[in-house]
């Protein structure tokens, strides 16, 4: 028992002396740790807006997956009441195969009728088949009346960051500044689909007040002119609960460098006009 209990002394005494030793190099080493830190915060950081906006789309398609569940639910229902339908059809519908041949023998007959009383003289017109198929929305146009294309800012791509200069960079990365357009673009999106809804969808979401201001807003901005995108340091705070600090205003210096976006002062208002395709 002696000899046990020494042995864990012994080992408490070199766990404490190593712990020691550890904490020592780290106080020796402090400033480089710190040069260290400094330099990894910025992948940190962006690695930190990687995962938020997974959580985002991993959201996304969790209500994507709800919504086709409902539509399965909807169609066994569907299902039930048609074979109810075909199990419970009235047999004074039924036509048998002898009516139905009647059918089509009369039917050509008249078709033929047709055909000789209405043969043009001269069958010189070609036509076109597809002239007559039916209109093919857009569903997207529909939806949104604006094509989503004519909002979004493209990414910078590895050449693009490549000619930056190296004072407008800094510690920003490829990925900092791309995240940071995501996020315009979702900001963009939700503004111009609230105002895609008009007054009356804008007052049945509960967002009348923030569509009128929106509207308010563009002809101040754009009175008697073509429609441009643009969004406000406001926008931003709504969307993101951030204000655009000194970090985000060096990434809109790039984006303008970039041709991304524009900046347009009004009075002391200002916008940030986006450059599009």
């Amino acid at each position: 028992m002696e000899e046990t209990s020494l042995e864990s002394v012994l080992r408490s005494k070199l766990i404490k002396i190593y712990n020691l030793t550890t904490a020592t190099n780290f106080i020796k080493h402090k400033s480089e740790l710190d040069v260290v830190r400094r330099e990894l915060k910025p992948t940190v950081d962006s690695i930190k807006i990687q995962i938020s906006c997974l959580k985002q789309k991993f959201e996304y398609m969790k209500e994507q997956n709800n919504g086709i569940e409902n539509l399965n639910q909807l169609l066994d229902t569907y299902n039930e009441k048609v074979s109810h339908m075909l199990e419970n059809f009235p047999p004074s519908l039924n036509i048998t195969a002898k009516d139905h041949k009647k059918f089509e023998q009369k039917n050509n007959a008249n078709s033929v009728l047709v055909e000789q009383k209405f043969t043009p003289a001269k069958p010189d017109t070609v036509i076109d088949p597809t002239e007559f198929l039916p209109f093919q929305k857009d569903c997207k146009k529909t939806l949104f009346k604006d094509n989503e294309d004519s909002y979004q800012i493209e990414l910078v791509n590895t050449i693009e960051f490549s000619k930056i200069p190296k004072y407008m960079i800094g510690r920003h990365t490829l990925t900092h500044i791309n995240d940071f357009i995501t996020t315009i673009n979702q900001i963009i999106k939700s503004k111009y689909s609230l105002l895609s809804l008009g007054k009356i969808g804008a007052r049945k979401k509960g967002e009348l007040d923030l569509y009128l201001h929106f509207k308010k807003e563009e002809t101040d901005v754009y009175p008697n002119k073509e429609r441009k995108y643009f969004f406000t340091g406001e926008d931003y705070y709504r969307e993101t609960k951030t204000k655009l600090d000194k970090m985000k205003l060096n990434n809109l210096t790039i984006l303008r460098h970039c041709k991304r976006i524009k900046e347009v002062r009004i009075g002391k208002v200002v916008i940030y006009e986006l450059i599009t395709n």
